[in-house]
């Protein structure tokens, strides 16, 4: 069996551009990815030889919050703990 890597998400609370301005800054080639207006995200993308990572981010929450998209709603459950978290140390 031969088993390949397409590609890994990763969720971010910042904008993708920020992770694209990041990566240009250090030498890496990143892209700002596209918009899933239906889902209410964006991404960028860092390629690698045969795979991408994709950041994948909230754009509107209102309508993230309407998805029905499993991985729209864990996005949500992540950034809204994480930012919970963090109100909690200030």
């Amino acid at each position: 069996m031969n088993i390949t890597l397409d590609h890994v998400v990763h969720f971010i609370a910042e904008t993708p551009q920020n992770i694209v301005d990041t990566f240009q800054n250090k030498g890496i080639h990143a892209v700002a990815g596209g918009s899933h207006q239906s889902w209410g995200t964006y991404n960028s993308l860092l390629y690698t030889a045969s795979s991408y990572i994709e950041f994948f981010a909230i754009e509107h929450d209102e309508i993230a919050a309407e998805s029905d998209n499993p991985l729209v709603k864990h996005l949500r459950e992540k950034i809204n703990k994480e930012r919970r978290h963090w109100a909690d140390l200030l």
